[in-house]
């Protein structure tokens, strides 16, 4: 009666389903399986007409899509055969241009009966790659910055603690600070102060190096982690900046950026010591900018100076003090290197 019973709502079944049997040979041994019977939607899926297969041997019947693609039922069967557990796999078929998941499974009336199923799980795939790219989305919006997709001061701090070990020494940071951009977002507007950013994210990415870290802290602030990178290499780096904004424009006016840096040589230094010197060095470069120190063909040079390599004893530079009480009153000198 289950087999009747069973074999009638087959049929009804919206997944793709097989009944095929057991055969043995003469030793009673297994040989190869037969199809009993197919429902409309296994017809419909796989190309193969129910007076083609019924009572044929599965060998004999493998021209099916799923067969050219690599995926042979009969071997499936025959490891549901051997494990006496349920099978589930999922395959593409390129032709259909759909997911499936193909499964064996026992038939309760008894154990020589076995249910071929083939179910389109196209939606649910669809389903969880939008999940997975969501997450990705999010995972990248949560360390990168929206504006300039550099990374954000959340990513930095977290780079910062793990290359801050000894074998990544020396470990150099460098503390660049655009200016003008107030007084560029009040003047000019905000939507011109969102260029002046994103021009400064350009020279930064195109002037460091794969696996530099870089990143915008702030609002006109960006920091760069250089893992294993001296003092004189990091100058370097330095120097391809400084040239790259002056030939970069905004507004018919060229890019100007403030940089700071300095370089932890020994594990026993405090990395968070090494960022407020870079930072100091930033802001002693501003206030020579503003003094109008700075020759044309001295730029680098001065720069150099100003971002000398400080032991950890040393104390910032009594200039510091009064850059950082001049806050914004600061005003950069455009100059233009040959």
């Amino acid at each position: 009666m289950k087999r009747e019973f069973c074999e009638g709502i087959l049929n009804e079944l919206p997944i793709a389903c097989a009944c095929i049997k057991v055969t043995r040979d003469q030793r009673n041994e297994f040989c190869d399986f037969e199809y009993v019977n197919v429902n409309n939607a296994f017809e419909d899926i796989t190309g193969l007409r129910r007076e083609k297969v019924l009572h044929k041997k599965m060998s004999l019947v493998g021209n099916s899509e799923f067969s050219k693609n690599g995926i042979e039922w009969i071997h499936l069967c025959k490891e549901f055969i051997q494990k006496g557990q349920s099978i589930n796999i999922e395959h593409y078929s390129k032709d259909l241009n759909c997911w499936f998941r193909l499964g064996v499974k026992n038939l309760s009336w008894d154990s020589e009966h076995i249910l071929l199923y083939l179910e389109d799980i196209s939606v649910e795939v669809q389903k969880l790659k939008e999940l997975k790219q969501e997450a990705e989305i999010y995972k990248y919006m949560s360390f990168h910055d929206s504006l300039t997709k550099l990374y954000n001061r959340a990513f930095f701090e977290v780079e910062l603690k793990r290359l801050s070990t000894e074998r990544e020494l020396p470990l150099s940071v460098i503390m660049a600070d655009v200016n003008d951009l107030k007084y560029t977002n009040d003047n000019l507007g905000h939507h011109i102060g969102d260029q002046l950013l994103q021009k400064t994210a350009e020279v930064l990415k195109s002037c460091c190096r794969e696996g530099d870290i870089i990143a915008r802290v702030g609002g006109d602030e960006f920091k760069i982690l250089l893992p294993k990178t001296s003092h004189k290499d990091t100058e370097k780096i330095i120097s391809r900046l400084i040239r790259t904004c002056n030939i970069t424009y905004v507004e018919a006016r060229p890019l100007s950026v403030s940089f700071g840096w300095a370089t932890k040589m020994t594990d026993y230094e405090d990395i968070e010591q090494i960022q407020r010197k870079a930072e100091e060095n930033m802001y002693d470069y501003k206030l020579r900018l503003k003094e109008n120190v700075l020759k044309e063909d001295v730029k680098i040079k001065v720069y150099k100076s100003a971002n000398r390599t400080l032991a950890i004893s040393d104390k910032p530079p009594a200039i510091s003090a009064r850059v950082k009480s001049l806050g914004s009153k600061i005003k950069p000198l455009h100059i233009k290197m040959t």
